[in-house]
């Protein structure tokens, strides 16, 4: 929140200078979304709007924040003006096929991204929604192919990283799961769920004791996490364990469920 308010300062100070200053207001409006503290940004943005009609930019971030609130239609309305306003502009598509997806039309959300990634390669935000927007169609070649793109602009890519093992795991592909699951450990050596997801994936591997090595350390990080004391339990039952695989499992049952840590939408 530090650089917010230092940026809070410095817009605040250019607004009371020229009130009507449409970028200062865009940006403060920006700035107030990034703290989520939405009715502040939108009365800004509404100014800037009002005072600048046609400003694309303006009417881009507006319906970002509508976006963020859940208010699609009223995003959609203007994200449709931005993109009418400048159709070569590859934020306000991305921002636009964000919102598509997160209403489920995805074949419009791809139309945008697609577009998007035309007018700029290597514009991550728009391979990342694509590959989410892929994923949610189980066009899987497709989210594995826009996830590899964005490890390879960024290899140290945590988000890409997760949704890429995820996505191996859901086709069953566990060398490969592992092996991304691996990564991320290196990244971050307490990453509880990549931790739990490598136990579960040796587990299926039958690496039993490199599962239960795995496990027990997610939980050692977090004796919450159901997802690791029930890979633990199935671990110990494929192990014919089976009172430890019981305690584990019963335990599990007792745990409250957790929000899902990793991968994050």
């Amino acid at each position: 929140m530090h650089q917010y308010d230092e940026a809070l300062a410095d817009l605040n100070w250019a607004i009371e200078f020229n009130p009507a200053d449409v970028e200062a207001l865009t940006r403060r409006g920006q700035a107030y979304r990034g703290m989520q503290r939405y009715d502040e940004a939108l009365a800004d943005l509404n100014r800037a709007v009002d005072l600048s009609p046609g400003d694309a930019y303006a009417l881009t971030v507006r319906g970002e924040t509508y976006q963020l609130m859940q208010r699609y239609d009223e995003a959609l309305a203007d994200l449709n003006r931005a993109v009418d306003l400048s159709p070569g502009d590859a934020y306000a598509l991305t921002v636009r096929g964000e919102a598509y997806r997160l209403m489920k039309r995805y074949d419009l959300a791809l139309a945008d991204f697609n577009r998007a990634i035309a007018l700029d390669p290597g514009d991550a935000g728009a391979i990342a929604s694509r590959a989410q927007a892929y994923l949610a169609m189980r066009r899987y070649a497709g989210t594995l192919a826009d996830l590899s793109r964005l490890i390879e602009l960024d290899p140290d890519q945590t988000w890409a990283i997760g949704w890429r093992a995820h996505t191996y795991w859901q086709l069953k592909r566990y060398d490969e799961a592992l092996a991304d699951f691996s990564r991320l450990i290196e990244l971050d050596p307490s990453h509880v769920w990549a931790l739990a997801g490598r136990g579960n994936a040796y587990r299926l591997l039958k690496r039993y004791d490199e599962a239960l090595a795995d496990l027990n350390r997610a939980i050692e990080l977090d004796p919450g996490s159901s997802y690791a004391i029930t890979g633990r339990g199935n671990t110990y039952w494929r192990m014919r364990r089976y009172g430890k695989a019981l305690a584990d499992l019963r335990l599990a049952l007792r745990t409250p469920p957790q929000p899902r840590a990793w991968p994050e939408d």
